[in-house]
């Protein structure tokens, strides 16, 4: 500021006071002409804000218990742009709007700062319960927390965005379904063909040991009238072992439940084979939904057709279609669950950084300190270059020659400041 060169002549020991003394006569000299201005910004900004408030609201969303790591797989989900787009344009919004949302929504920023997770386990139940299973863990649901201009405002914009996560989190489940659904018929076909092929060799050396039995019997036939249940052999110690009669018994038994197995290992196996022609169908434009009422449309239309509510198609056919139906049943009633426990409410005052007199303040400040060190560096450079010369005065200065003679007689002074005039030794 003017001065401060003087000020760093009397020595490099500067004390506190010197340095407020020249900040006094610098604004004695530029006070008038500097506050006003300042006010004026003050003014302007404060209105500014007066007339467009910000409001905080805060609403629960209940989620019917998520647990956190699938919060945590659904949270990148929210920014997807193909899932965004989805969503607004299901909720029919004006073309700039519908932009702006577009815009924000795309943010990873804005879901880690708008929603988060709520535990019903909080820091001060895990301090006094050391054994929480976090797995056992709960949650209350989403905190959703935004600023607005009013209680329309809020209400339009938590709905947008509980769609939004209801919508993700369909389109999650559905996909999450039809993925494991594809790896049980990958799976599960492997195994009950490996199954059936050992069943029927089973049932073969079964069948081929039966007739052994029998041929014993037709050798011995005292050993059909044999009251024992046991034979022992000659060899080996003289194990015991069943009669020819009670093998063959157990043995054709065995056949019947393996042959009773095979028949069910059977009807599995059509039931996947039913599952891969649904899974084949829904496939041609299931990759190209990215909504969670758009691919539960599309699921549904899918199985309706293969699996008509008929009594006369096949047993197994109508089995996976009961299946289905019902699996998309649940999730669509999860996603339905996904709503807000209150009706949401906007704070009763605006919050600190909109609230007028805080702006109006730090825009005064602000003004006030950026026009103050400006005009401080200009002065001094205009006194280093007519020191050699006349004195420099503000009043005659062409940056302020624009304002009228009376205004600039009255804000800036006519001569140099005497502080700045006189040799300070």
């Amino acid at each position: 500021m003017p001065g401060m060169n003087n000020v760093r002549e009397r020595g490099d020991d500067v004390s506190l006071a010197d340095l407020l003394l020249e900040l006094l006569r610098f604004y004695r000299e530029f006070g008038r002409l500097l506050v006003p201005v300042a006010l004026l910004f003050a003014l302007v900004a404060g209105a500014g804000v007066a007339l467009v408030p910000v409001y905080s609201a805060v609403a629960l969303l209940d989620t019917a218990q998520m647990p956190l790591d699938q919060w945590r797989r659904l949270q990148p989900m929210l920014s997807d742009r193909h899932l965004v787009a989805a969503s607004l344009a299901e909720a029919k919004l004006p073309a700039g709007q519908r932009d702006r949302l577009l815009m924000q929504f795309q943010q990873p920023r804005y879901w880690s700062s708008r929603v988060s997770y709520r535990s019903t386990v909080g820091r001060d139940d895990i301090r006094e319960q050391i054994n929480i299973d976090p797995k056992k863990v709960g949650a209350l649901g989403l905190e959703v927390s935004l600023l607005v201009r009013d209680d329309a405002a809020a209400s339009q914009q938590f709905e947008l965005i509980a769609q939004h996560i209801r919508q993700v989190m369909w389109w999650s489940d559905l996909r999450e379904y039809l993925d494991k659904l594809q790896l049980e018929v990958l799976e599960q076909r492997a195994r009950l063909q490996i199954e059936q092929i050992r069943q029927q060799f089973s049932i073969e050396q079964n069948l081929k040991q039966v007739q052994e039995m029998q041929k014993l019997l037709q050798q011995y036939p005292e050993l059909r009238r044999n009251g024992f249940s046991t034979v022992v052999s000659v060899g080996d110690g003289g194990g015991k072992y069943l009669s020819p009669l009670a093998q063959t018994v157990a043995l054709q038994s065995t056949v019947a439940e393996t042959r009773a197995s095979l028949r069910k290992g059977q009807r599995e196996l059509e039931q996947l084979d039913w599952k891969q022609r649904y899974l084949g169908r829904v496939d041609a434009r299931m990759r190209s939904l990215y909504s969670g009422t758009a691919l539960a449309d599309w699921l549904r239309l899918n199985q309706h057709e293969m699996f008509p509510p008929d009594a006369t198609v096949d047993a197994a056919q109508q089995q996976v279609g009961s299946e289905i139906q019902m699996t998309l049943g649940q999730l669509q009633y999860k996603a339905e669950q996904l709503r807000y426990k209150a009706q949401p409410a906007i704070s009763a005052a605006p919050v600190p950084s909109r609230r007028p007199w805080l702006v109006a303040l730090a825009a005064f400040l602000c003004t006030l300190g950026v026009l103050s060190l400006a005009l401080a560096s200009y002065a001094a450079l205009r006194r280093r270059d007519s020191a050699a010369q006349l004195p420099w005065s503000a009043h005659s200065d062409p940056l302020f020659a624009w304002l009228p003679a009376g205004l600039r007689r009255r804000l800036l002074p006519e001569r140099a400041s005497i502080a700045y005039d006189k040799d300070p030794a």
